[in-house]
């Protein structure tokens, strides 16, 4: 038995076949891309790296910064480039929360993110969404993702200074 797909692959559609094949597939595309189902599959990708992340074996290994690495991509790209624009984005709630969940385990991780957001194109969509989006719950929680992340870098700088001031005094000793 032959599949359809491959039987067919080779004959030239005509026009209003291939319309409507395209029409479908894109139809088709974005019903998986706008789904719960699919935020709840990257929900569970960003508490899969927390729940490795707390597993003492693997920590310190480059799967594991490899796998961060990857989830903080899916997750920067699900919520502000799916959630934040889309209508329908009631799944932004989870995902900002178990994004930030990772986030406060991992300082670099924090860097990272924000160091994308400025490499990109220095933070303008970030703006654009903060600023000119009309859609209140995407303003609410993208808000609340920069503020705890620029909280949280604001610590670490705070950290950093206060060990050298401690390393500083400890060698003048």
């Amino acid at each position: 038995m032959i599949d359809y797909r491959q039987g067919v692959e080779d004959i030239a559609p005509n026009s209003i076949y291939k319309q409507v094949f395209e029409d479908n597939h894109k139809f088709e595309f974005e019903n998986d891309i706008y789904s719960n189902e699919f935020y709840e599959f990257v929900r569970q990708i960003i508490l899969a790296v927390n729940v490795l992340d707390q597993d003492r074996k693997h920590q310190g290994t480059g799967d594991l910064k490899q796998a961060k690495s990857s989830m903080l991509s899916v997750a920067k790209k699900t919520i502000l480039d799916l959630l934040a624009k889309s209508f329908h984005n009631n799944s932004i709630k989870q995902l900002v929360e178990s994004l930030i969940e990772v986030l406060n385990r991992d300082d670099e991780l924090c860097i990272a993110f924000l160091d994308s957001c400025f490499r990109e194109d220095d933070c303008n969509y970030l703006f654009d969404i903060l600023l000119e989006c009309s859609d209140n719950t995407s303003r609410l929680y993208v808000s609340s993702l920069m503020k705890f992340i620029l909280n949280k870098l604001k610590i670490i700088e705070n950290l950093n200074e206060l060990e050298e001031v401690t390393t500083t005094n400890a060698q003048s000793e």
